[in-house]
């Protein structure tokens, strides 16, 4: 395990890359900060945390690491859709 304040500037490093990707509309770079960001998670030693905290970290982690398993994906889904919808919208926006 790192220690407390490595594991922790990891985690939020890699939620950085992880939102700069999204922003960007780059899957590649989303799908590998997400699979960074699940790792990054596990790093933390909860043993060392407070119960409260604790508690709180494991709620947190649990969605963010299910979440970011599924990002690469999702963002294929929407921007399988996005295409699919752009004649609609144009045919929307001309009405």
């Amino acid at each position: 395990m790192r220690t407390k304040s490595s594991a922790t500037a990891s985690v939020l490093n890699d939620y950085l890359k992880l939102k700069n990707a999204l922003a960007e509309d780059n899957d590649a770079n989303a799908a590998a900060a997400a699979k960074s960001l699940v790792v990054s998670f596990t790093n933390i030693d909860q043993a060392k945390l407070p119960s409260a905290q604790a508690k709180i970290f494991s709620e947190i982690s649990a969605d963010a690491k299910e979440h970011a398993e599924h990002i690469g994906q999702m963002r294929v889904t929407l921007s399988t859709k996005g295409s699919t919808l752009k004649p609609l919208a144009a045919k929307y926006m001309s009405c």
